[in-house]
């Protein structure tokens, strides 16, 4: 019997396809609009197979949020990692540069991932999601930002935590007016500021 006879590749299969196909709805609809119809359609699988392998439809959605997330974070740490040598505030000019060119090329994610958070306070595995999303991300952003392999968790919960406070509400400035919103090399000069006043 053949490993696809037994059933897991296809499953697997389906499962990839359910969830980048929920990806692209969310980008298209929003978080909020994206139906389970919606996603049958756009992935070419029956409604039954959204419940089978991720028991909602609500899980299906958090899960191509948080996985687009992760997507972005990823990208963004792998090109912010290239300034490794430079100074705590060189490398945050460089998250925040790279930050932008992905709010750039892929808007509709972030729209959705802002989305999904304000959703998510009433969706509580929605929130659990996320919040254990952001504390792997604040040890991250911590690591990158200090050049370090490895961060403490008072660390990640303090240089990680404002890190993460500065990308988002640079994000959120960005998508609101991308003409007003800061550039990245002021941010870093302000925190070059904070730091020496």
């Amino acid at each position: 019997m053949s490993a696809r006879s037994r059933g897991a590749p296809a499953s697997s299969e389906t499962k990839r396809r359910l969830v980048d196909g929920t990806r692209r709805c969310v980008v298209e609809r929003g978080a909020g609009a994206t139906t389970a119809r919606d996603i049958s359609a756009a992935t070419g699988t029956n409604l039954a197979a959204i419940n089978y392998h991720f028991g909602s439809k609500d899980a299906l959605v958090t899960l191509a949020l948080v996985r687009s997330v992760e997507a972005c974070r990823d990208r963004v740490a792998r090109a912010a990692g290239e300034a490794a040598a430079a100074s705590p505030a060189e490398r945050v000019e460089r998250l925040l540069e790279v930050l932008r060119q992905v709010l750039v090329d892929d808007r509709g994610t972030a729209v959705a991932g802002v989305q999904a958070l304000a959703a998510a306070e009433h969706a509580g595995p929605v929130r659990a999601e996320f919040a254990r999303s952001h504390e792997q991300l604040r040890a991250d952003l911590a690591r990158l930002v200090l050049g370090a392999e490895e961060v403490s968790d008072e660390t990640a919960r303090g240089v990680g935590s404002t890190a993460l406070a500065l990308v988002h509400g640079f994000a959120l400035q960005w998508l609101l007016d991308p003409a007003t919103a800061p550039a990245p090399q002021h941010c870093a000069a302000a925190l070059t500021a904070l730091a020496s006043g």
